[in-house]
């Protein structure tokens, strides 16, 4: 499977403009659309992942980013997706921060971590492998060339990175046939590590863009509030990952978001989302399958196939 960048995003989509009117949803183009898995196996059971996987599947969503420092995740994805037989494409992530003994030879490790990636996903080649975050100046050279030996031998397809700013993006060695695909960094309404002067670079570059956690880790989902600032479950009441320390300076703000946009403040922030300048798609994290319904249904004249096989 090649993995090549997705259509511009419409020239009518400017920053801050929407999509939404009302409680309309159009279909948002799936090939703009992935989905993460960093809760499988931690705030997410097993059973609801695979209850996640099958609703994506079934709502034409074709590929799922995840990475070998999400514990059980790539277990509980390979697992999900066994047997199905369709068409998908999966990221997964090397961390040099979580997943390398910086301190060893890394052409062993790397190998090792792609096997066991392998292995999890019961695949026979990764689609994507991105850099979790940014590899010591001294060591990206190294690493990159194992990257490169690791496509001559058909265990990795594209490569990507994930959390680079722009220097970090810069110090990217150029090594033949290890040129990045994608970068991923976080950006919603409430945070964003995408700059104008980043996501231009990527352009220049030919690098797609993908906004993870566009919903600000539930924060924009719609269920938060003054009245009831840390719904059962949500991230917030089990202490988990925000892009803020203290969401109570946030709630009345997002009262008044959710007012404007009545029971469509996920949507309108996604739409707000994949409406930047330069941003090719969006990574979900749904917590539950119904979550993946702010998409609206799938265009029945969409090729989901395509989805799967023209990623970035």
């Amino acid at each position: 499977m090649r993995w090549r960048p997705s259509p511009k995003p419409s020239p009518r989509c400017s920053a801050g403009s929407t999509r939404w009117r009302g409680r309309e949803m159009q279909p948002i183009p799936r090939a703009r659309l992935m989905v993460g898995t960093a809760g499988f196996g931690a705030w997410i059971g097993e059973a609801r992942a695979h209850d996640i996987v099958g609703r994506a599947l079934a709502l034409g969503l074709r590929r799922f980013d995840t990475a070998a420092s999400y514990g059980a995740a790539e277990a509980i994805l390979g697992a999900a997706l066994a047997g199905r037989g369709t068409a998908v494409g999966i990221a997964t992530k090397i961390s040099p921060e979580a997943d390398l003994d910086l301190c060893r030879p890394l052409p062993g490790q790397i190998l090792a971590l792609v096997e066991r990636s392998l292995h999890r996903l019961r695949r026979d080649r990764l689609d994507l492998l991105q850099w979790h975050d940014p590899l010591p100046p001294a060591l990206a050279g190294p690493a990159f060339a194992t990257l490169a030996d690791l496509r001559r031998q058909g265990l990795i397809g594209a490569i990507g990175l994930c959390n680079h700013d722009l220097a970090a993006l810069d110090a990217v060695p150029d090594i033949a046939g290890t040129a990045p695909v994608l970068l991923q960094n976080q950006h919603s309404l409430l945070h964003s590590d995408l700059t104008p002067g980043l996501t231009a670079r990527c352009a220049g570059r030919g690098l797609a863009v993908w906004a993870w956690s566009p919903l600000a880790g539930g924060l924009l989902a719609g269920r938060y509030g003054v009245a009831d600032p840390r719904p059962a479950g949500s991230r917030a009441a089990r202490g988990g990952w925000l892009p803020v320390g203290d969401t109570g300076p946030l709630l009345p703000a997002l009262d008044a978001l959710k007012a404007r946009h009545g029971g469509g403040l996920a949507r309108a922030a996604l739409d707000w989302v994949l409406a930047t300048p330069g941003v090719t798609g969006a990574i979900l994290g749904p917590s539950r399958p119904e979550h993946l319904d702010l998409i609206g249904p799938a265009d029945p004249g969409g090729d989901q196939e395509r989805a799967a096989t023209t990623i970035w």
